[in-house]
């Protein structure tokens, strides 16, 4: 018998109708359930019953130059306004670039003018601050940075007293892979899951749609071509989509 349990896992099973009378309470108690980091924009958060929950992981699908950073770093934006605690890894701009973008969010100021040492961000910034330690942004080159390095980082910083609850990371297709054209980023996908479950935080992410759809009324999942294992793997997938028109407006 005791060669018949080896591998056999010690963990308890969910008793379905055991628990069945007790399955809100049991929800409403669940890391994925109780606490969702919300975007602030309330018709997709009504979707995602508040927000992102701990665990899962929602890819923005876009082409290049229509705002996948801005939308990522509104997200993180809307769960540091919400209480919680924000890491934000940006692969392409600087950490200093993506400051400024929070900066501009939460001042209502524009980048260029807050460079320039605009007054008016002085007082919008001492209207609303924030307080230390509730975002920290990391910089890593291009292709350098594994989910093996997203992990050392997150015990890095829980070793400081820094417990991110929500990552932003930006974006898919500049982590480090092994070149497979199918699937690659898919597997990628599947061990940022499994970070949002050991360290208990929401995961947000990017990829870019095909050249062909950078002005397109519609983003669709064609536009991901051999990438189509992301869709596959992410809990929440948003296809960003912009107009020749709408860009000309910016």
């Amino acid at each position: 018998q005791h060669a018949l349990d080896v591998g056999i896992p010690k963990e308890g099973t969910l008793d379905f109708g055991g628990c069945l009378n007790n399955l809100p309470n049991l929800a409403a108690q669940s890391s994925t359930y109780s606490r969702r980091v919300p975007t602030l924009l309330p018709s997709l958060d009504g979707c995602l019953m508040g927000g992102l929950g701990f665990g899962e992981i929602g890819v923005i699908v876009a082409p290049a130059g229509v705002g996948k950073s801005t939308t990522m770093t509104n997200f993180g934006f809307g769960g540091l306004m919400a209480g919680f605690n924000v890491l934000h890894v940006t692969l392409e701009l600087k950490e200093i670039d993506i400051a400024l973008k929070y900066a501009a969010r939460l001042t209502s100021r524009p980048i260029n003018e807050i460079v320039k040492g605009d007054p008016y961000f002085y007082q919008a910034v001492q209207q609303c601050p924030i307080p230390s330690d509730r975002l920290k942004i990391k910089y890593f080159s291009p292709g350098t940075c594994t989910t093996a390095n997203i992990r050392a980082l997150l015990s890095f910083l829980r070793g400081q007293g820094f417990y991110p609850q929500l990552l932003i990371l930006d974006y898919l297709k500049k982590m480090k892979h092994n070149g497979d054209a199918v699937g690659g980023l898919g597997r990628i996908c599947d061990e940022l899951v499994s970070v949002g479950d050991d360290f208990g935080l929401g995961v947000w992410t990017a990829q870019q749609a095909q050249r062909n759809f950078r002005f397109s009324n519609r983003t669709s999942v064609s536009g991901m071509a051999n990438d189509i294992s992301i869709l596959e793997n992410c809990d929440v997938a948003i296809a960003i989509s912009q107009s020749e028109e709408e860009h000309k407006l910016d």
